[in-house]
């Protein structure tokens, strides 16, 4: 179940190396994968609202809209 979990966050099939290791640390893989991935979205997205930040005002609205969908 959770080298299907892993699998599903990767994207890509599992290394033998990895698909053999205990469910406990690819369930922890998983949880670390999508935390990473969280946090990164979560990044983008305030770096983005920053950058927006420097532009004239008139513009803010329709870059935001373009980039933030």
């Amino acid at each position: 179940m959770s080298a299907r979990r892993l699998v599903e966050e990767l994207g890509a099939e599992l290394p033998a190396t990895v698909a053999a290791l205990p469910d406990e640390t690819l369930a922890a893989l998983a949880d670390a994968l999508a935390s990473a991935r969280q946090e990164q979205s979560r990044a983008l997205t305030a770096a983005t609202e920053r950058a927006l930040g420097f532009l004239p005002r008139l513009l803010r609205g329709p870059v935001a809209s373009v980039l933030l969908r």
